[in-house]
């Protein structure tokens, strides 16, 4: 029942912003970026996190990942012909890439994912540390 709880606050927030307009937000250059992390680091949040439910935690960190990457997909559209539709989805591309890259430095920090046994790769991607 708690994760159940914990999970419709947090997607609901998160859903909420992305139907809202893709201004910045803080430190990140798009409002839906700020409520990807928002609801990822809530995830692991030492007040709502609770190791016996990591599973279920890290598989809802995922889907918001996920969701976070096809919203962002929708927002990348071939605007043909026409120069404003262009242009807007450069500006969407060159912030998500520059949001992405504090994403990631930004989850690097997170201590429960890192406790774990997550770790990231030079890559830049996340992966699960092996052996005892």
């Amino acid at each position: 029942m708690y994760f159940q709880l914990r999970w419709k606050e947090i997607v609901t927030t998160f859903e909420s912003a992305l139907n809202g307009p893709s201004t910045p937000s803080g430190e990140w250059a798009l409002a839906q970026s700020a409520a990807a992390w928002k609801a990822f680091s809530t995830c692991w949040d030492p007040d709502v996190y609770i190791p016996e439910l990591s599973n279920r935690f890290w598989r809802l960190a995922l889907q918001i990942s996920v969701r976070y990457a096809t919203w962002l997909k929708a927002q990348l559209k071939d605007g043909g012909e026409d120069a404003a539709v262009e242009e807007q989805t450069l500006k969407v591309a060159a912030a998500a890439v520059l949001d992405l890259q504090l994403f990631e430095r930004k989850a690097k920090d997170v201590q429960a994912i890192r406790a774990n046994g997550l770790e990231g790769g030079r890559d830049g991607l996340m992966h699960v540390r092996t052996g005892s």
